[in-house]
C-alpha cells in the first residue's frame, strides 16, 4: 500500500489518527496481527475441544467415563485458558519492571515472538502435548506485553472528547477484519486441517513483526523513559513501580464493572465452544458467525457517529442491559426447547450487542484516566483483568469437575453484564466533574 494513501487511512479512520506519521508501521503491525490472531483466538478453543474430546475416546483408564466427551472437551478448553491467564497475570505483575527496562515498541516486538514460537508450537501438538502447554504459557505472556503499550501509545496521542468515537471506530474496523476471515479459517480447517491454519498465522505474526521492527526505539512520557538516566527521574519511576500494586488505585465500582468484562470475555470463549458442538461442522461455524460479524460491523459505525456522549451512556446502558437478558435466555434455552433458528437469532443479537458495549466501554474506561497516572492504571488495570480472569477459569473448571456440566455458564454471562453497568457511574462523575469545571471557569 501506498506511504501516502496509508497515512490518510490512519487519520481518517483508526484509533492511531492522533499519533504522528512515523507510526504508520504501528497501523500495518496492528492490522496483520489482528488477522492472525483473530484466526488463532476463533479457532484455537475448537481444537483444544476437538482434542480434549479425542483425548476421552482414546482414553483406556476410568478417570473420564463418568463424564461426557462434550465435558471432556469443555475441561480441556478450562484448563488450556487457565494456564494462559495465570502466564499474564505473571507478566502483568512483573510488566513495571518490564517497560522500565526497554521501550514500548521492543516489548510490542518481544509479544510478536512469543506468538510466532507460540503458533509453530501448536502445529506439533499431535506429536506431544507439551507443545499446547507451551502455547498458553506463551499466549498468556504476549498478551501484556503487547495491549499495555498499545494502550499507553493510543491513549497518550487522543483528545479525551474524541475517545468515544475513535475507539468504536477503531473497534468496527478490527470487526471487519474479524468477519472476513471466519469462512477462511474454516475453509483451511476443512480443506487442509489445523496445522496449515497455524502455518499462515505463524507468517503473519512475522510480517507484523517486521512492519513494527523500524519503530523499536519510540518511547512513550508516561512512564518517564525519555530521562530515564536522570537520577531524579529514575527515582520517581521506581517510586510509581512500588505504587502499581496499591488496591485503591482503581475505584471499587470500576473494578467490578471489569470484572463484569472479564467474566463476559470467557464465557463467549465457552459459548462459542457450545454453539461449534450444536452445528458441528466447520463450514456452517464459519458462516453463522461471518453473519453475525457483519452485523456487528454495522452497528459500530453507527455508534461511532453518535451526536453527543450523553447518547453514547444511554445507548451502553441499553446494550448492558440486553446482553444480560440474552445471556439469561441461553441459560434458559438449555431446559427448555428452542427451535434452532429462534437460538442463532439469540446468538446474532448477542454479537451486536456486545459490538456495541465493548468500545464503549473501553473508552468510558480510559477517558477518565489523568495522563500523569496513565502509566499506573493502565498498568494496575491490566494485573487486575488478568487475575480476575485467571480466577474465574479456576471456579469454571471446578464447576465442570464437580458437576459434570456446564450448564450454569449463561448466567454468569448475564451476571458480568449487569457487572459492567456499574461503569455507569464513572460516567457519572465525570459529567459531575465537567459541571464543576464549566462553573469555576464562569
Amino acid at each position: 500500500m501506498h506511504r501516502s494513501h496509508l497515512h490518510s487511512r490512519t487519520r481518517k479512520w483508526s484509533v492511531l489518527r492522533g499519533l504522528p506519521p512515523q507510526f504508520a508501521g504501528l497501523l500495518r503491525a496492528h492490522v496483520l496481527r489482528t488477522i492472525a490472531s483473530d484466526m488463532l483466538s476463533f479457532f484455537s478453543p475448537i481444537f483444544v475441544y476437538l482434542l480434549g474430546y479425542r483425548w476421552w475416546v482414546n482414553a483406556q483408564s476410568r478417570v473420564f467415563e463418568d463424564l461426557s466427551p462434550y465435558v471432556v472437551g469443555l475441561g480441556a478448553v478450562s484448563v488450556f485458558f487457565m494456564i494462559e491467564k495465570i502466564s499474564h497475570a505473571l507478566v502483568a505483575r512483573m510488566l513495571p519492571n518490564i517497560l522500565r527496562r526497554m521501550s514500548v515498541t521492543k516489548s510490542m516486538m518481544m509479544s510478536m515472538v512469543f506468538l510466532l514460537v507460540g503458533s509453530f508450537a501448536l502445529i506439533f501438538v499431535d506429536q506431544s502435548p507439551i507443545f499446547l502447554l507451551v502455547s498458553a504459557v506463551l499466549f498468556g505472556a504476549e498478551v501484556a506485553l503487547y495491549w499495555v503499550p498499545f494502550h499507553l501509545l493510543v491513549t497518550e496521542h487522543l483528545e479525551k472528547k474524541n475517545m468515544s468515537k475513535e475507539f468504536t471506530l477503531s473497534r468496527g474496523i478490527e470487526l471487519m477484519i474479524h468477519a472476513s476471515f471466519p469462512l477462511l479459517g474454516a475453509w483451511i480447517i476443512t480443506t487442509q486441517g489445523f496445522p496449515v491454519l497455524f502455518t499462515l498465522c505463524f507468517f503473519l505474526f512475522a510480517l507484523a513483526s517486521l512492519a513494527l521492527f523500524p519503530m523499536r526505539h519510540i518511547r512513550i512520557t508516561s512512564t518517564n523513559e525519555k530521562n530515564e538516566k536522570n537520577e531524579k527521574n529514575e527515582k520517581k519511576t521506581n517510586e510509581t513501580a512500588k505504587h502499581i500494586h496499591d488496591n485503591h488505585l482503581l475505584p471499587n465500582h470500576m473494578r467490578i464493572a471489569v470484572l463484569g468484562s472479564s467474566v463476559q470475555t470467557t464465557m463467549a470463549i465457552l459459548w462459542t465452544v457450545f454453539i461449534f458442538s450444536i452445528v458441528g461442522t466447520f463450514s456452517q461455524f464459519g458462516s453463522f458467525f461471518t453473519l453475525s460479524s457483519w452485523m456487528g460491523v454495522c452497528a459500530v459505525f453507527l455508534i461511532g457517529f453518535l451526536p453527543s456522549e450523553r447518547v453514547r451512556v444511554r445507548v451502553f446502558a441499553l446494550a448492558s442491559l440486553a446482553l444480560a437478558l440474552l445471556w439469561f435466555t441461553r441459560g434458559l434455552g438449555q431446559f427448555f426447547i428452542f427451535s434452532i433458528e429462534l437460538f442463532f437469532l439469540i446468538e446474532v443479537f448477542e454479537f451486536l450487542f456486545s459490538s456495541v458495549q465493548v468500545p464503549l466501554f473501553e473508552s468510558f474506561l480510559y477517558q477518565q484516566f489523568q495522563t500523569k497516572t496513565l502509566f499506573r492504571h493502565i498498568i494496575e488495570l491490566e494485573r487486575f483483568s488478568a487475575t480476575r480472569e485467571m480466577q474465574i477459569w479456576i471456579c469454571i473448571l471446578f464447576v465442570i469437575i464437580a458437576f459434570g456440566s456446564a450448564r450454569s455458564v449463561p448466567f454468569f454471562g448475564a451476571f458480568g453484564s449487569l457487572c459492567v453497568m456499574l461503569l455507569l457511574r464513572v460516567t457519572r462523575d465525570m459529567r459531575a466533574q465537567h459541571a464543576k469545571k464549566l462553573v469555576e471557569r464562569t
